[in-house]
Order: C-alpha cells, then sequence, then structure tokens
C-alpha cells in the first residue's frame, strides 16, 4: 500500500493530468489493483476529469487537508493499494501535509527555465519531511533543444524519472474525455511513455529510492 503525492511549487506543469494518467497506466498494468484518487487542488481539474470517466475506477475520495495525516488509514480501510493524492500549486500547508503523508513525493515541471527554477523548493519541502522526491518533465516538445537542455537540468538537481512525458495531443483529447491516452490510443507514443514511466514510478515506490 502506497501513496504517491503530485505537488509543484508553479501551477500549469500538468500534475492532474499526470494522477489521472498514473492511476491508469497502475490498473491497466495489475488488473485488479485498487487504486484511489484525491484531488486537494481548488481548481478541481482531476475531480472534473473523474466525473467525465463516468467508470468506476480509479475511485475518487474528498479528504479534508487536516486529514492528511490519517491517509494510511484510507489505504487499510478501503483496501486501497494505491492512493494518489493532488495537490495544489504555491506553498500550502496543504502541499506540506500531502508531502508528509506521502511515500514518493513527483515533482512534475515544464521545460522553461521559470518551471525549472520552481522545482528546488518543492523537492526540499519533501527532503525537510524525509519522503522521496523525483521530477517529471512533462509537456515538452518532441525532440526539442529546450527539452534536452531540461533533462540535463533536471538531472543535476535530482532523481529525475525517465521518460518525459512530452506534450502530445492524444493526451489532451483523452483528458477532455474522461479517459487517457492509454485507453484511447494504447498502440500510440503517449501511451507508450505513460507506461514507462509508471513502470518507472514503480520502482521508485519498491526500492524506496528517489533523491
Amino acid at each position: 500500500m502506497k501513496i504517491i503525492a503530485l505537488a509543484a511549487a508553479k501551477g500549469g506543469v500538468g500534475k492532474s493530468t499526470l494522477a489521472a494518467t498514473l492511476s491508469t497506466a497502475a490498473i491497466i498494468d495489475r488488473p485488479g489493483i485498487r487504486v484511489g484518487l484525491v484531488d486537494l487542488d481548488p481548481q478541481g481539474s482531476l475531480t472534473l476529469w473523474w466525473n467525465a470517466r463516468a467508470l468506476p475506477y480509479p475511485l475518487m475520495f474528498s479528504m479534508a487537508p487536516g486529514a492528511l495525516a490519517h491517509a494510511q488509514d484510507i489505504l487499510r480501510d478501503e483496501r486501497l493499494d494505491l492512493l494518489v493524492l493532488d495537490c495544489p500549486p504555491g506553498f500550502t500547508s496543504i502541499q506540506e501535509r500531502a508531502i508528509a503523508a506521502a511515500d514518493l513525493v513527483l515533482v512534475p515541471t515544464g521545460p522553461s527555465k521559470l518551471d525549472l527554477d520552481a522545482v528546488a523548493a518543492t523537492a526540499a519541502m519533501a527532503e525537510r519531511a524525509g519522503v522521496p522526491s523525483s521530477f517529471v518533465l512533462n509537456g515538452a516538445l518532441f525532440r526539442s533543444r529546450l527539452a534536452g537542455q531540461a533533462v540535463m537540468a533536471l538531472r543535476e538537481r535530482g532523481d529525475l524519472l525517465y521518460p518525459p512525458m512530452h506534450r502530445r495531443v492524444a493526451i489532451a483529447a483523452a483528458m477532455a474525455d474522461g479517459r487517457t491516452a492509454l485507453e484511447t490510443a494504447p498502440t500510440g507514443a503517449a501511451a507508450r511513455e505513460a507506461q514507462a514511466l509508471w513502470a518507472a514510478v514503480q520502482w521508485e515506490l519498491e526500492t524506496g529510492e528517489g533523491q
């Protein structure tokens, strides 16, 4: 039973998309696994995706920020194998509590300098909480110079999960329909990247290694 927190100081880096994608990847990879989602972001993008999904999995849970310290209780009581927390951007007490409750913190970032400059503070928050963290490069243009530079910069700063999730039409189209590219285009490039990223996340969870 594991908890993943998707946290980032900067908004617009794709936390909700990654939460949906990784939870779906886990279910496809391990049929029968029980995966839960918690949308802690006031914007509610993950909740909107789940409402449009009209499928019984993954499960969605409502949790008050003050209850995050008891997230393990939800895992046990609901017989979940994985719980994914989608945090609000910034440096809020909600984010701090979610990070403290997690087994692994994923820090999504875009490839721009503004995006990259924001990752260190979130990783430091995880380090203070004693929780492993890993960066995820998200929304990069495939084979672009900017993406290559971002990969090198993130590797210098800490643990970077590979491969990056590139900006692809299939991802946005699927999310609007309450699904993911793993379901709408299972043989496409976006699905392959999602499967590989989930494998990397699994390895981090199983070994307990991160930044």
